[in-house]
């Protein structure tokens, strides 16, 4: 596992608080803490959360109310977990289509 780091803001006070968060570090260890009725809803829950993010900002753009304004910071954080997540999509994709059904993928 590995610790990443979030933050938040509170709407109430205006006050950023930093929070930590593990997770696997790869797929092979997320293979391992997690069993295939697991897997199946937690990719569930990815695809729903990407459609409704996608919709969500389509519409806002469509809409010009997208005000949506990142930091550099956040924008190197960001690009640095879609190259993260990008690794695993490909370790994904190299496996066999038996042994993606075995993994319940």
């Amino acid at each position: 596992m590995i610790t990443k780091q979030g933050n938040y803001v509170n709407k109430a006070d205006g006050q950023t608080y930093d929070f930590d968060f593990d997770v696997p570090n790869d797929i092979g260890e997320l293979l391992d803490i997690t069993n295939e009725g697991e897997r199946n809803k937690l990719a569930l829950r990815m695809y729903i959360t990407d459609a409704r993010n996608i919709s969500s900002a389509k519409a806002q753009a469509e809409a010009g109310h997208n005000q949506r304004v990142m930091t550099e910071e956040q924008k190197a954080n960001a690009k640095a977990e879609r190259q993260a997540n990008a690794g695993i999509l490909a370790k994904i994709k190299a496996l066999s289509p038996s042994q993606r059904a075995a993994l319940g993928l």
